[in-house]
Order: C-alpha cells, then sequence, then structure tokens
C-alpha cells in the first residue's frame, strides 16, 4: 500500500515521534511526524526516480538532500563552475567564483523548481540544509572570506574573518534570500557539519572550531573551549530570524573533535553525533557512560533545549571508528552509524548482532542507544573479501527499522543477503543503501553505480510516500544510464568530473 501526505500546521520537527496535532483538515489527531511531515496509508503509489545536475566544466559534489514542506526535495552541494540553465531555469543568483554553495529544489517527481549560488569571492562550500515550516530551507557550510550581499539583504552577523566562518542563510520556498549570516572566530578555522530547524522555530548549528572563541557579540559560551591547538565541538542556536542566543564547546586538550549531525529529541533537546582522536575524562561536568578506547572513537552527546550537556559517551574499539551521522529514535534513544577499521567486540556489556569480519577493508558499524545513553545494540555490516562498506547516513523508519545510506565497493552480499539492486562489475564505488529491522538485522540493501564510475553517497532523508531520497557524487564519464528499468531525469553531462547525484527510491530498495 502507498502513501499521501498530510502537512503539518506550525510544527517542524526533524524526527520520529508521536505528539497531538492540528493539521491543515482542521482536527486534533494523535500521529507519528516522520521529518517534518504526517504520512497516512491510503492507497497511492510510491515515487521512484534518479537525476543527475552538475557542469561538463567543473565539479560538483553533493553534501546532504531532504523532503520539503511541498513534498519536493532539496539537495545542496558545492561546485566550482556556472551553470547557466538547468532543464531551462536561470540560477537565482549566478556563481561567483571559485567553490561556490550550489542549492537545488526539485518537485515531487524530481523536475527542478529552481536553483541558486551562494558564495564569496573565495572557497565557499554548502554541507547541510534542513527543511524550514514555511516551505523554504535553511542552508549551511563554511565560506572563505566576506559576503557584502545577497539577493539584496546584507548579513545579520558579519564575516569574523580566520580562515573560515560558518555561513549560514536561510532561503524562501522560491529560492530567494531571506537572511544569512556569518558565524565564527575572528582567528580559528570552522567547519560545520549539521544545521537543523528545532520545534520553537529556530536552528541549531553543530561543527567544529579549532581556536577558542569566548565570546560572539554579547554571547558568551556555556562551556569553554578545550584549549588552542585543539578541535573543539561548536554548537550554536539561533531564533528564528537567524540570531544568536547561546552557543558552547565541547572537547578535550590534544584532541580532534568533529560535528558531523544532529537531531532533535521529543523533549525539546538534542543529540550530537561526531568523533574524536583522544579521550575525555570529564567535559562540563560530566563522565562519559562508555570511555574511550583508542585512535578515532565515535562520539555522542545528549543535551537540553538549553545547551546543557546531559550526558556524553565513546562508542569505539582498539580500531579507527568515525561515525558520520545519527538520528534520534521514537523511543527517545538513538541510532549512531558510521565506519571501523578494527573489531569492537563489546560495549557496554553488549556483544555484537554480527561482529566485525576483518578482511582488510571498512565495515559500516551501527549503535542503537537508549534515551540515557546507554546500548540497546550494535551490529556491523561488511565483507571479509577485503571491499569496503562505510556508513554515512542513518534515520528511524515508519515502521521502526532503520534506513543507512553511504558507499561500497562491489559487494556480492552482506550477511548472505543478496542486493536488491547489485552493483555494476568494475565500480570504484556505489552509493549503497542498506534496511535494518527494529532489531538491527538486515532486511535488504541495494548499490548504485556504474562501470570505472567513483559514487560515493553524501546524504539521506525519509521521503512522506514511505521509500527514501538519497545523494552522492558521482565521478564519471558516461554515468548511470538505465538504474533498475528506468532512465535518468537528466543524463550525466558526460566531463569526467564529479556531478550531483539524486536517487528517489522506494521502500523495497527498487526504483
Amino acid at each position: 500500500m502507498g502513501r499521501t501526505t498530510v502537512f503539518v500546521r506550525k510544527f517542524q520537527l526533524e524526527d520520529p515521534f508521536s505528539v497531538v496535532l492540528e493539521i491543515l483538515l482542521g482536527i486534533s489527531v494523535k500521529a507519528t511526524v516522520l521529518r517534518e511531515i504526517l504520512t497516512l496509508d491510503l492507497g497511492f503509489s510510491e515515487n521512484s526516480f534518479y537525476t543527475y545536475f552538475g557542469s561538463s566544466a567543473g565539479t560538483d559534489d553533493a553534501a546532504a538532500v531532504v523532503q520539503t514542506y511541498d513534498g519536493g526535495y532539496a539537495v545542496c552541494g558545492v561546485s566550482n563552475a556556472a551553470i547557466t540553465t538547468i532543464s531551462g531555469k536561470s540560477p537565482i543568483i549566478q556563481y561567483n567564483a571559485l567553490n561556490d554553495f550550489l542549492v537545488i529544489k526539485m518537485n515531487a517527481t524530481g523536475s527542478v523548481d529552481w536553483f541558486t549560488f551562494l558564495g564569496s569571492s573565495g572557497n565557499d562550500q554548502c554541507l547541510a540544509l534542513s527543511a524550514t515550516d514555511d516551505g523554504g530551507v535553511i542552508v549551511g557550510g563554511t565560506a572563505q572570506f566576506s559576503i557584502a550581499v545577497l539577493n539584496n539583504k546584507t548579513p545579520i552577523q558579519s564575516f569574523n574573518g580566520g580562515s573560515n566562518d560558518f555561513l549560514v542563510t536561510k532561503l524562501s520556498s522560491t529560492g530567494t534570500v531571506d537572511w544569512y549570516t556569518f558565524l565564527g572566530s575572528n582567528s580559528g578555522l570552522e567547519s560545520l557539519g549539521s544545521v537543523k530547524q528545532t520545534t520553537d522555530g529556530g536552528y541549531l548549528i553543530g561543527g567544529n572550531t579549532f581556536n577558542p572563541i569566548t565570546s560572539l557579540g554579547n554571547t558568551t559560551p556555556i562551556n569553554p573551549h578545550s584549549g588552542a591547538g585543539n578541535n573543539d565541538w561548536l554548537i550554536l542556536k539561533l531564533n528564528r530570524s537567524g540570531l544568536l542566543q547561546w552557543f558552547t564547546l565541547i572537547g578535550s586538550v590534544g584532541a580532534q573533535e568533529s560535528v558531523n549531525s544532529l537531531s532533535s529529541t521529543p523533549e525539546g533537546g538534542f543529540i550530537v553525533f561526531g568523533d574524536t582522536t583522544a579521550g575525555i575524562t570529564s567535559v562540563a561536568g560530566i563522565t562519559p557512560i562508555i570511555s574511550y578506547q583508542g585512535s578515532n572513537d565515535n562520539l555522542t552527546g545528549k543535551f537540553d533545549s538549553s545547551g546543557k550537556l546531559i550526558w556524553i559517551t565513546f562508542l569505539g574499539g582498539p580500531g579507527s571508528e568515525q561515525n558520520t551521522s545519527g538520528g534520534t529514535t521514537q523511543d527517545g534513544g538513538a541510532i549512531v552509524a558510521g565506519y571501523a577499521t578494527g573489531a569492537t567486540t563489546s560495549l557496554n556489556g553488549k556483544f555484537p548482532l554480527v561482529g566485525y569480519g576483518g578482511g582488510g577493508g571498512g565495515w559500516c558499524i551501527v549503535v542503537k542507544l537508549t534515551s540515557s545513553g546507554s546500548v540497546d545494540w550494535f551490529t556491523f555490516l561488511g565483507n571479509s573479501s577485503g571491499t569496503d562498506v562505510l556508513c554515512n547516513s542513518a534515520s528511524q523508519t515508519g515502521d521502526n527499522g532503520f534506513i543507512l545510506s553511504g558507499n561500497a565497493q562491489q559487494v556480492t552480499s552482506i550477511q548472505g543477503i543478496l542486493p536488491t539492486i547489485p552493483g555494476v562489475s568494475g565500480a570504484i564505488n556505489n552509493l549503497l543503501a542498506a534496511k535494518l529491522n527494529s532489531s538491527g538485522s538486515l532486511q535488504w540493501y541495494s548499490l548504485f553505480g556504474n562501470s570505472n564510475g567513483n559514487t560515493n553517497g553524501k546524504g539521506l532523508s525519509l521521503s512522506s510516500d514511505g521509500g527514501f531520497i538519497l545523494t552522492g557524487q558521482a565521478l564519471t564519464n558516461s554515468g548511470i544510464t538505465n538504474l533498475d528499468g528506468q532512465s535518468p531525469i537528466i543524463s550525466n553531462s558526460g566531463g569526467g568530473t564529479n556531478e550531483f547525484l539524486v536517487v528517489k527510491i522506494k521502500r523495497t530498495g527498487h526504483l
């Protein structure tokens, strides 16, 4: 059975949990909200497609994708060359120089509604985006230099200097700039990892900074930086208009911490997902639930709505683990996904459902946490033949299972399961989508790539029809000409450089 969409008034909720809402029909219902959109099974079919975006003269790398309030999709990334038209549409703001943000809005069937560039005279990268409750999108990334004017708007906070600042831009439903702001220190290097709208209509920004920030405007940090030369988490809360409300820093001496994603919790707080190269014995008065194990570990922390740390935990073994995404779950816990190059034999006294199999390649590691930060279960996905299986996005699905995306080399089976859509022989990397049930067992996986191509998954979003929208970068001369019996809406340009690849799949893993 398919699904249709009922749009929710006044609420923007990034993660699945049950609330009582007034919907546009004017009635009060209890329903499950999945990524800003309420879905009801009413017998309509699911949609599927795939498409490329890019220029044959440049390199275009996608970073994130999200379903928008109108049922369409938005994707963002970076481009280093002008694109004058896409499907007959001209950009709202023209390409400026070097690397610019590239933001593209599609309708529900994958056709382009609008696109725009955002950038300074330097190197700028869009690294994250989220749908907003007014039908627009919020996009975030890094900027190398100041931008004096965008769409006749001036920045709320000017560029601070240093090597990079966060650049956060609110776009309307038609792609015009509502506001933009710079966030960072005047001497450091900042890198943004995630941006999300909160239940009060404001925004959470997560990333990392290399140098201490003692104040932003008149605001001082809730928790200070660990010291010069260390890369700390930098988390900021903005109101709906883009004004800073608070910020905090989390890190340890001699370590390099990074924020890769964050996700709202049912009670109004949030969970941050990242990784670190050294241990933290205590931060903001909190002792980690699981201690640091060595090399590179996943690092996950839960905060209340005011930015106060509630708990923090390391997830890893003696090898190297890197977390690249996570999401909150309906029970108030979290799903954490990344990759590992060594075995983790136990976490919190729990043993893996499927253990790390070695073989010389990286394995996807998935950990389910409770609301208090303890481990429910964890598992590995991989292949002992030495091929990599890497995860970089994770979300809970409507059936309480989990969807993962990332990239994998040619994998003929995982845990004895054959791929729903097999990769193509000779592919360097394939975009990976994998579905787990609520207990962590693999149900299906699909691979999207082409011979001699390098296709890397970069982002994932749930879709209101029960399926999933994926994005990544595709390095190829010819592109994928047929995928599960379908042709692309827009073909690869054939320029031999990276292009955005967007794939909308059904809940079964097929197109």
